[in-house]
Parts: structure tokens; C-alpha cells; sequence
């Protein structure tokens, strides 16, 4: 083989490094979807770019921004809002170059914000197409939506300032209403926002014990807000069976969220807003039914008083009527029944006078006939009284001339003498001891003895 009739990969590389730079020289405006990003310690960005149709990638290039250019991706980081990630469909100027050790490369000189701004705002466009053509849109807000709203389940990041907005305005409320919130956390931003949220979704719909869906979350730029444009997250957001409220801080345009939530709110606040307001307004609502029942009640009150009085009136009038009729009767009667009852009484009177007399006069006599008796008794026992007095004044004076004759005196008049010991008349043997002194009473004088024996007669 002659060495003319082939080449060396590298003779081979530089050909095809000739024909890329005679007919790429020039930049390109290339649109493509970020696939995979890379930030190299050197200092450069990798990145894949690829092209799909009907979901399938019909293209793929590997392109590179160097870092004498990763300024660009600061300002459509700051343009849009957020950084460059996978999934966007950006319009970049490159140009093309070959190199012989490492192939083709696609050197991003540039990249329109603008374009992947309106690309967003196209699949928004088209997201909501069909779900409106699924009749999606307005499932949500033919929710029932509960008279006061009290058990909430809050999607979002406990560390968004959206979140403590929300629950610090609806918790420390002026009205002091009381309100169940229970948070499922969810990542708010990025690439894990629709698992995210439809892994909390899940839950919620588990649960069922509750009566509205809140999805909060701060401020943030289009981009930012792109994670919610998203078809998944809404067909399952127009499915719940209870209310999903959506306060996505947003000045202007709105996510695709906002379209299917039984209502939308520009901030967290506003969410909680509308909660308070709910509960506010079925207070008022139940405030003006107790007023209505209370007028209408004192209403019925006042009619019934005003009818019972006319009724007492004309009972009254009956009654006083009445009163006046029996009153004439009963002064009738009493004029016919009151002078034969005085006579009655008169004779009554005259026949008790008459039995009284004659009670007294039969007592009477009998009074006089019973002094009579008891005269004629005492003339009696005053008679036997003197007779037996008169017996017994014999016998008193024969009794007192014996106890005359028994007297001490008397007796030793007659000579006679009484002994004594210690006081006492001596009657027995016994009675006195052997040298007793013992005292002989005469009429005039005594005398004192010592027993110096005693003889005892037989």
C-alpha cells in the first residue's frame, strides 16, 4: 500500500479542523435544552446541550464556557433570577472549533435571557391549554369551602420567609380566632419542587382530616417561580376534594398554580388574610342571624304581650260585669233573707231567755231548800260537839289529878327519895357498878354516895 493512499488520525483530525474552520468560522445562534452542567475547579463550565422531539433526544453536544466568559451566566442569573440549570431552553451564540486532541466543542460566547424568559412563558401558555381542555382549571374552585376554616395543612419550606409571614399573621390574629396548621415541609425552589409537593400532597390526601390546602412561599424572580409552572403539580392540585389556596409572592404574572387553586393570593399574608376574614365573616353572618331572631323574637313578644293584654282587659270588664250582677243578686237576697232572719233570732233570743229564767228559779229554790238542810246539819253537830265535850271535861280533869299524883315533886313530899347515876334513875341490879358515886335526890337537898357493895335481894 502506498503511503499516499491514507492518513494518520492526527493528518486525519487537522483535515477535518480545516474543513470545520473554512465553513464554521462564523458565530451561531443555537437553541438547545440544558441537559447536564458541570463547574470545572479550573475554572470553565461544562455543559450538555441536547434537542428533543416528541420527548426524545434527536441531538446532543457537548459545549463549554470558559471562564474568560462565565461572566455571562452572573447576568442571566440576574436577569432572570435564577441560576442556569438543567431543563431550560436557552439561545446561545457559539462558535464552533475542532481540535485535534479533543474534538469538537461548542464554545458559548453568550447566552439571551430573554429567549429562555419567554420559552418559560410558552410551556406555562401550554400547561395551561390543556389543562384547561382537561377541564382542569375550575375542578378546585367548586370546592365546598368550609364555613370557618380551621384545620390547615401548610405546604412549604419551614425556613421561607413566606412561612412565618403566613403562620405569624393567621396564629397572633386581632380576632384571636384559633386555627389548626400543620406543615409539610416542601422544597420551594428548584428541580425537587414537584416531587416534593406531590410527596406532600400524597400525605395530605391520606390524612384527610383536613379543610384547606395553603402552598406559600416568598418573592422571587420568573425564573425562580418556573418550578411551579408545572403540569404535574397542578393536575394534582385540581383533583383535591377540599380547597388549595395559593400565596406565591409575585408582583405581576402568575404560575400555573395560581390558575388551578380554588383561589390565589400575591403574598403569604394575603392567604392568611383571606382564612381570618372567613371566620371573621361567619361570626358577622351568625351575629346578624341572632340579631334577626332577637328582633324578630321581640317582635313576636311585643304582638303576644299587646294581644294578652287585650284579652286581660276584656276578661277584666267580664269579670267586673259579672261581679256587679251576683253582687245585685247577692243584696237582693240579703234584703228577702235578713228580716225573717232577725226575727228568727229574736224568737230564738226570747225562747233561750224564757229556759234561762226558769233554770234560775228552779236553781234558786233548790238553793234555799238545800241551806235549809244544811242548817238544821250544823245546829246538829254543833249540839254533839257541846255534849261530848261535856263528857270528856270529867275525864280530862280525873286524867290530870293522876298525872298530878305521878309527879317527882309529889313524891318526895311524901317522903319518898329518887337515886341516880350519871343522870339516870337507877331500876336495876345492874345498873350501877361497885364504887360508883351516885346521887339521892330528897325534896330539899341531895346526896352523894360511893357503892361500896351490892346485896341483891332473893
Amino acid at each position: 500500500m502506498n503511503s499516499k493512499e491514507f492518513l494518520t488520525l492526527y493528518e486525519f483530525n487537522l483535515l477535518i479542523q480545516k474543513v470545520i474552520k473554512n465553513n464554521f468560522d462564523d458565530e451561531v445562534f443555537l437553541i438547545a435544552e440544558v441537559s447536564r452542567i458541570t463547574y470545572n475547579a479550573a475554572g470553565y463550565v461544562n455543559i450538555e446541550l441536547i434537542e428533543k422531539k416528541d420527548e426524545e433526544i434527536i441531538a446532543k453536544n457537548k459545549a463549554v464556557i470558559w471562564s474568560d466568559k462565565k461572566f455571562i451566566l452572573g447576568v442571566f442569573e440576574t436577569i432572570l433570577g435564577e441560576k442556569l440549570s438543567v431543563g431550560m431552553k436557552i439561545l446561545a451564540k457559539i462558535r464552533l472549533s475542532y481540535h485535534p486532541s479533543y474534538g469538537v466543542t461548542l464554545n458559548i460566547l453568550n447566552i439571551d435571557p430573554s429567549y429562555t424568559i419567554g420559552e418559560m412563558q410558552l410551556k406555562k401558555n401550554q400547561i395551561i391549554d390543556r389543562l384547561e381542555k382537561e377541564g382542569a382549571l375550575e375542578l378546585n374552585k367548586n370546592c365546598a369551602f368550609p364555613l370557618v376554616p380551621q384545620k390547615i395543612a401548610l405546604i412549604t419550606s419551614k425556613t421561607a420567609a413566606g412561612y412565618e409571614d403566613f403562620v405569624n399573621h393567621l396564629i397572633n390574629n386581632e380576632k384571636s380566632y384559633f386555627f389548626n396548621v400543620k406543615l409539610f415541609p416542601s422544597v420551594m425552589q428548584g428541580k425537587d419542587v414537584e416531587n416534593s409537593i406531590l410527596k406532600s400532597l400524597d400525605a395530605i390526601i391520606e390524612d384527610e382530616g383536613f379543610e384547606v390546602v395553603v402552598i406559600v412561599r416568598g418573592g422571587g424572580s420568573v425564573g425562580e417561580l418556573d418550578c411551579f409552572n408545572n403540569y404535574n403539580l397542578a393536575k394534582k392540585i385540581s383533583q383535591l376534594t377540599i380547597p388549595a389556596l395559593v400565596g406565591i409572592g409575585h408582583d405581576r404574572d402568575k404560575t400555573v398554580l395560581d390558575y388551578v387553586a380554588y383561589e390565589s393570593f400575591k403574598t403569604p399574608t394575603a392567604v392568611a388574610h383571606f382564612l381570618i376574614n372567613k371566620v371573621d365573616d361567619f361570626e358577622n353572618e351568625i351575629k346578624n342571624v341572632l340579631h334577626s331572631i332577637s328582633r324578630v323574637s321581640s317582635e313576636k313578644i311585643d304582638s303576644e304581650l299587646k294581644m294578652i293584654e287585650r284579652i286581660a282587659s276584656k276578661v277584666k270588664e267580664g269579670c267586673l260585669e259579672s261581679l256587679k250582677e251576683s253582687r245585685s243578686d247577692i243584696n237582693a237576697i240579703g234584703n228577702r233573707i235578713f228580716p225573717e232572719l232577725l226575727n228568727r233570732l229574736n224568737q230564738e233570743k226570747r225562747s233561750t231567755d224564757k229556759i234561762c229564767f226558769n233554770i234560775f228559779s228552779i236553781f234558786k229554790d233548790k238553793l234555799k231548800t238545800e241551806h235549809s238542810y244544811f242548817d238544821k246539819i250544823e245546829y246538829n253537830v254543833k249540839n254533839i260537839a257541846w255534849n261530848t265535850l261535856q263528857k270528856n271535861s270529867s275525864i280530862i280533869e280525873k286524867i290530870e289529878k293522876e298525872i298530878m299524883l305521878q309527879d317527882p315533886d309529889e313524891i318526895l313530899k311524901k317522903g319518898f327519895s329518887i337515886t341516880n347515876y350519871n343522870g339516870k334513875s337507877i331500876k336495876n341490879f345492874e345498873d350501877v357498878p361497885v364504887g360508883a358515886t351516885i346521887v339521892t335526890h330528897l325534896l330539899n337537898f341531895d346526896i352523894y354516895s360511893v357503892v361500896e357493895r351490892k346485896v341483891k335481894k332473893q
